[in-house]
């Protein structure tokens, strides 16, 4: 192998490393709070927003953003959902910045 093809397997093995890491992470969000989920799927469909709003922003940030991935990758919420989410969706700079 040239050095070359070495540095775009060594990339391609990380690139799987992290998406590996962020399912195993979004599995374990979505076991250790899938009453949260249950509750706010349930309150969403009850078109009790507020509810849903004040539990999932109890949530801390880190915890959110995996159980927020879209269903396509094993997330827990519909596309619809999710966009119920987004709009009550409360993220600060603190947040982000991490």
């Amino acid at each position: 192998m040239h050095l070359s093809e070495l540095n775009n397997r060594d990339k391609e093995v990380s690139l799987l490393k992290r998406q590996l890491k962020s399912s195993q992470t979004a599995l374990k969000h979505l076991w250790e709070y899938r009453d949260y989920v249950e509750e706010i799927k349930a309150y969403i469909a009850s078109e009790e927003l507020t509810g849903a709003s004040e539990l999932w922003n109890e949530l801390e940030y880190p915890v959110q953003r995996s159980l927020y991935i879209a269903p396509l990758y094993g997330g827990p919420f519909t596309t619809k959902e999710r966009a119920i989410i987004k709009g009550f969706w409360v993220i600060t700079t603190e947040d982000i910045e991490g």
